[in-house]
């Protein structure tokens, strides 16, 4: 009779354990998504600023214009069609051609006079600092992800529903448009 209640404690401590590593799991990979949707957000803000400068900068500077709209075909490409890693690609490329354009009009008095252009600039800076604020967010969110991933007895619980739990990525951008314009 001893051995059925421990073989039934057993039972239930290896229930709990896996119930409990489930839901730990859960939580962590939807705070992941949420991360990852958050940055969309402010991608998306980001890349509806992205046609006013390049009409701003137009008349002052239009090889800088060509290449910010190329940029945006690439990015809107990718959006599209790609996956997550390489939209994160076209994104880092839009990121420095924000910069390249916000330095090129550091030159350009006349452009830089602008209130509007100036106003944009503003917002576009605001905008790669809440992305890189959310980007420390997500990197911090997928670091413990990974770690309950690969601890027990978590690691158990991911491997055999692996469809549930992917790997998850982070998100590093190799410069932004703050980083650029400074």
């Amino acid at each position: 009779m001893k051995i059925l209640y421990l073989i039934f404690a057993l039972a239930a401590v290896l229930l709990f354990t896996i119930a409990y590593s489930f839901n730990h799991l859960i939580r962590l990979r939807n705070k992941v998504d949420n991360a990852w949707k958050q940055i969309d957000v402010q991608l998306d803000k980001r890349y509806r600023l992205v046609p006013l400068l390049a009409n701003m900068v137009e008349g002052y500077a239009k090889h800088e214009h060509n290449a910010l709209l190329e940029s945006v075909r690439t990015l809107e490409q990718t959006k599209t069609q790609g996956s997550k890693n390489s939209r994160l690609a076209a994104e880092d490329a839009l990121s420095s051609k924000i910069a390249e354009v916000l330095a090129v009009a550091e030159n350009l008095p006349e452009l830089k006079a602008e209130e509007e252009f100036e106003k944009l600039r503003k917002e576009l800076v605001s905008i790669e600092a809440s992305v890189a604020g959310s980007r420390k967010y997500l990197n911090g969110a997928v670091m413990y992800y990974e770690n309950a991933r690969q601890q027990y007895p978590y690691r158990i619980v991911a491997r055999v529903l692996s469809g549930l739990f992917p790997k998850k990525e982070y998100f590093a951008m190799e410069k932004s448009a703050e980083e650029g314009s400074s």
